[in-house]
């Protein structure tokens, strides 16, 4: 056994008025255990909820979006799908037709301004996000609407509703030509997107087709990608080289305000964070001194018996080194037991009006652990040398006749 472990193993052993030192050495653990927790945590509920409403907005849009300048109808038209699919490249996943178009709706004596949707059977993401009734693609005259929509106006499955449209955008001279059909409710969704659940509205896209008039013509395309890493420059490329009348357009900038606000909510979090394991660890560094301040008999003594600085910088750095790994240790214990508990019981809610989630999105990530681990350990070396190198200037003859 080397001189350092031998003398450390008597200082940690020894008993004799050290129940002070225990204490403090305790705290000195859980605080250090606490900083990992809540900076682990708070990175993985930033990363889960950018995460979980991205693939939200995508759940119900996609990577891409190439419609008609105006909101103008297109048409239908396969050159055009084959052109979008070429530009987009080896990062091209799939593309699919959807129709987006205004309407009233009408329940007994409620009337409101809705948006009805269509899309391809294979695009019909949302029915992840249907809590009551059938998760199916809807069927002619079979409607799903928003959980929002259906609680303003007591809305249950089966209720049948009308919607009142037109073959063109629906203006003040269009209404002469409005046209009314009657479909049943099969499904109410939720995505605690307002937006979403209070006026889209998804219907069977043949049957949109046939009461807009739209046999040969479309609203435009979702186009989804292999990954986004050159979404910008595959947009940059799509609106160039289409030009009028489709206007291309990324889920970023249809949505900029939501990602903006969730960038905007990332920028300051590892200052903050950084911050709380800084004052963690600088605990070792009073701990270290009041572990000193009661050794310094010994330290004296140690240095009289021919101890290097080094050995004694060695000694105490080891003690606080050995604080921070329990503390780190105890930290990613804890912090698994929460993530643990969250994923299982949702233990944590959030009001979904404001937030767009229900519940608090907590993303499981090696890296952010090693990455907190790795800060929080290099943090405990620097505060541990500093009391170390101090124990190691005692004057001997001072410190062994210290009381």
């Amino acid at each position: 056994m080397s001189f350092t472990l031998f003398i450390l193993k008597r200082f940690i052993s020894s008993k004799r008025n050290s129940n002070f030192i225990s204490l403090i050495s305790i705290f000195t653990i859980l605080g250090i255990a606490f900083g990992v927790t809540v900076l682990i945590i708070s990175l993985s509920v930033i990363n889960g909820f950018e995460e979980v409403i991205q693939k939200k907005i995508i759940g119900f849009n996609s990577h891409l979006i190439i419609s008609g300048f105006g909101k103008q109808n297109i048409f239908d038209n396969k050159d055009i799908e084959t052109k979008i699919a070429n530009i987009a490249g080896s990062d091209y996943s799939s593309i699919y037709k959807f129709i987006s178009r205004s309407a009233i709706l009408s329940y007994k004596n409620n009337t409101d301004g809705i948006v009805v949707n269509a899309v391809e059977p294979q695009n019909f993401n949302i029915a992840e996000f249907i809590k009551i009734g059938k998760k199916n693609y809807p069927r002619k005259n079979v409607i799903i609407i928003g959980k929002k929509l259906a609680d303003r106006y007591k809305i249950q499955i089966g209720d049948k509703i009308a919607l009142f449209f037109s073959d063109k955008n629906i203006s003040t001279e269009d209404l002469v030509n409005v046209g009314i059909k009657q479909f049943t409710v099969n499904g109410i969704y939720e995505s605690n997107f307002a937006q979403y659940d209070d006026m889209n509205c998804y219907i069977n896209l043949e049957v949109a087709k046939e009461i807009f008039n739209m046999p040969n013509e479309i609203s435009g395309y979702n186009l989804r990608l292999n990954n986004l890493r050159n979404i910008d420059l595959i947009n940059d490329k799509l609106q160039k080289e289409l030009n009028y009348p489709y206007y291309a357009r990324s889920i970023f900038q249809e949505y900029q305000n939501i990602f903006t606000w969730i960038s905007l909510q990332k920028k300051p979090i590892p200052i903050v964070l950084g911050l709380i394991t800084i004052v963690a660890v600088f605990n070792i560094i009073g701990t270290i001194l009041m572990i000193i301040l009661e050794k310094t008999n010994e330290i004296g003594i140690l240095s009289s018996l021919g101890a290097k600085r080094s050995g004694l910088i060695k000694i105490f750095m080891s003690e606080g080194l050995i604080l921070s790994i329990i503390g780190i240790f105890v930290g990613n214990i804890l912090t698994a037991v929460i993530i643990l508990l969250q994923t299982k019981l949702n233990i944590i809610t959030l009001p979904g009006e404001i937030y767009f989630l229900s519940k608090v999105p907590l993303d499981f990530d090696f890296l952010i652990f090693m990455l907190v681990n790795i800060v929080t350990f290099g943090f405990s070396i620097i505060t541990s040398f500093i009391p170390s190198y101090i124990a190691s200037r005692i004057n001997i003859v001072k410190a062994i006749r210290f009381e």
